[in-house]
């Protein structure tokens, strides 16, 4: 017997003569007997040695092609492998079979290694490597690999990146249709890239819930969040079509919330389904899951009000055909219109204007039928509209358009400087206030101007100036950068400026039809909730606090002062006499709305959108009639 480390040094030698006697005579059979013993015995360099002989003296055959490859590929240097191998496969398709499997290995080794310098030509090398195994397994292999890169690309806060590498998880795909996890990635992404039909195609083929652990649980509300969507455009397109049958939409909003049982728009979204539907002891289910999971506190006597309450104020559609051409052009279209009625309460006018024009339309609510009575180039600021002594005026960025309130034809155009946001034209229609840098008081022409009120100290700024109805006083707010600082009020007769409000974070002030009070809405720094509205009675000089429940936002007094219009929870729409403690239900409809009060208050007009980017259906609701 030989001595262990007497073999080591004798086999090399041996493999030698063995490659030598086999030039001798031995041929290319002899050759390939010795290379497989090598192979076999992992004496690597005997088969470099030897298998570069063969390939020099048989370029033509395809085995010492074969076994460099054989031995790059166990060297790891797998450009040399797959160079190696392809031409043995070339030369003899038989080798396809024989050496497939490390060919194939050699491009996916090769693809990992080049795959954060180019991960295109990494999608190359793995179809490579699919076609040349003959591995049923391969292509899982393959799709896990590409997982397992794009996992190392996203992983931690980057999953968002999800997104950039869709084409990777549809590659992946392509090798193993069934991954649980590439399926679920590639939903994420297509979620991410607002591909939501897309999106759901692969969510759909997963249960609610993977494996256990299986992925992060951060990612799991991008299905539920898929699904959401899906929801509630399919039931604005039912309300909005007047459909009854919701089951298609109760389905989507069930897989949303088996990916995620606490996504609080989904619970918000089945409550209101279920308010609409009548279906009183699951929307309570909802509402209750609901309350569980929101951060605002929401009340359940103010639900049940819902839940009990009838549309009692009777409504009628107005027939007007809104101009469905006029929807932004942007990433996030929006439809958007005002209303103004005019002065005698006769008529309403609508503006409605996209990116480049503004359309102006008037209808009478009695009566079918509208008349465009303005047509012009939008100039990007938000247009107002005014009724002002047998005139309306039109605020269209730096000009005032005047029309005659009975034929509404245009009496004449005034070109403005430049302005900060807030103006506002006299009663009268010979005078105007506005900010600049301070409130100013000047003609129409702006040829003799007065400062009113300085812009103060620590940022205070004068803002939302608004005339009294006898044109006599002005009212405006002292607007800081982190809030409003209180009302103001100047009689122009007397010059005299009195401080009227002392609250943090008033908006919306407006005089009441007779001049007698002024209507406003406070939120103090730091306040949750709906915002206080209330009144001040400029002849005792009290402030009066409405009251309009826990989760009830108002969205504007009547002209009067006597009335209060509602939201609850952004979905029903309400009406409150001051004087009285509940309010009476106008809409139970989900979407958006804007209104617009007749001067005499007695009449309320509003549009309701099912979507931003839709037009408005308008409604006129008389508040001196009840069907009870």
């Amino acid at each position: 017997m030989l001595p262990a480390r007497l073999k080591g040094i004798l086999a090399p030698m041996v493999m030698l003569l063995l490659i030598a006697l086999s030039g001798c005579g031995g041929g290319l059979a002899s050759d390939v007997k010795v290379l497989e013993k090598a192979i076999a015995s992992q004496d690597w360099d005997t088969v470099s040695v030897l298998s570069k002989k063969m390939v020099q003296e048989h370029p033509e055959r395809p085995e010492g092609y074969y076994f460099q490859g054989v031995y790059y590929y166990h060297q790891k240097a797998w450009q040399q492998a797959i160079d190696n191998l392809k031409k043995a496969t070339e030369l003899a398709p038989a080798y396809a079979g024989k050496g497939g499997d490390m060919l194939a290995d050699s491009y996916i080794q090769l693809g990992i290694k080049l795959f954060d310098q180019d991960y295109q030509q990494s999608l190359e090398l793995f179809k490579n490597a699919s076609e040349a195994s003959r591995d049923k397994s391969t292509g899982r292999r393959i799709a896990g690999i590409i997982m397992d890169q794009v996992n190392k690309k996203t992983a931690g806060k980057n999953f968002y990146d999800l997104k950039d590498y869709l084409p990777l998880l549809q590659a992946a795909l392509q090798y193993d249709a069934a991954n649980e996890r590439v399926l679920f990635y590639t939903g994420v992404a297509c979620r991410l890239r607002n591909e939501n039909e897309e999106a759901i195609k692969y969510f759909d083929q997963l249960a609610p819930r993977l494996a256990p652990d299986s992925l992060p649980d951060r990612l799991f509300h991008f299905p539920s969040d898929a699904y959401f969507v899906a929801g509630r455009n399919m039931e604005y397109q039912f309300l909005q079509a007047g459909r009854n049958d919701f089951q298609p939409v109760i389905d989507l909003y069930r897989k949303s919330l088996a990916w995620n049982d606490k996504n609080d728009f989904t619970l918000q979204r089945m409550t209101w389904l279920m308010v609409t539907l009548d279906r009183k002891d699951e929307a309570r289910e909802y509402f209750r899951r609901w309350q569980a999971v929101t951060q605002s506190p929401l009340s359940t006597a103010e639900f049940e009000q819902v839940l009990a309450s009838r549309e009692n104020l009777p409504a009628k559609q107005l027939k007007i055909k809104p101009d469905e051409e006029l929807v932004r052009k942007k990433e996030r279209p929006q439809y958007d219109y005002e209303l103004v009625w005019n002065g005698d309460g006769r008529n309403l006018l609508l503006a409605e204007w996209d990116e480049k024009n503004i359309k102006i339309t008037r209808f009478n609510p009695e009566e079918e039928g509208q008349e465009t009575i303005y047509t012009g180039e939008w100039t990007g600021e938000r247009p107002a509209m005014q009724a002002i002594d047998g005139k309306i005026v039109l605020r269209n960025g730096k000009e005032l358009v005047f029309f005659d309130a009975n034929d509404f034809k245009v009496l004449r155009t005034v070109k403005l400087p430049v302005f900060d946001r807030w103006l506002e034209v006299s009663p009268d229609g010979s005078r105007m206030v506005y900010v600049q840098q301070g409130l100013w008081l000047a003609d129409l022409n702006n040829s003799r101007r007065i400062l009113l009120a300085r812009a103060g100290k620590e940022r205070l700024l004068p803002s939302q100036p608004q005339w009294s109805p006898a044109g006599d006083k002005v009212l405006y707010i002292d607007m800081y950068y982190e809030g409003s600082g209180g009302i103001w009020v100047i009689d122009l007769n007397s010059d005299e400026k009195k401080k009227i409000v002392d609250l943090d974070g008033c908006f919306g002030a407006r005089w009441t039809n007779d001049g007698q009070a002024i209507t406003f809405g406070a939120r103090g720094y730091g306040q949750e909730g709906p915002p206080a509205m209330y009144i001040y009675d400029l002849g005792t000089g009290n402030t009066r606090r409405i009251p309009t429940g826990q989760n009830y936002a108002a969205i504007s007094f009547s002209p009067d002062g006597q009335r209060l219009l509602l939201r609850w929870m952004e979905e029903t729409l309400w009406v409150k006499d001051i004087a009285e403690d509940t309010p009476r239900l106008i809409t139970k409809k989900p979407g958006y709305f804007r209104s617009c009060w007749s001067p005499d208050g007695r009449y309320l007009v509003y549009g309701h959108q099912f979507q931003r980017d839709l037009p408005p259906s308008f409604w006129l609701v008389d508040l001196a009639r009840d069907n009870n």
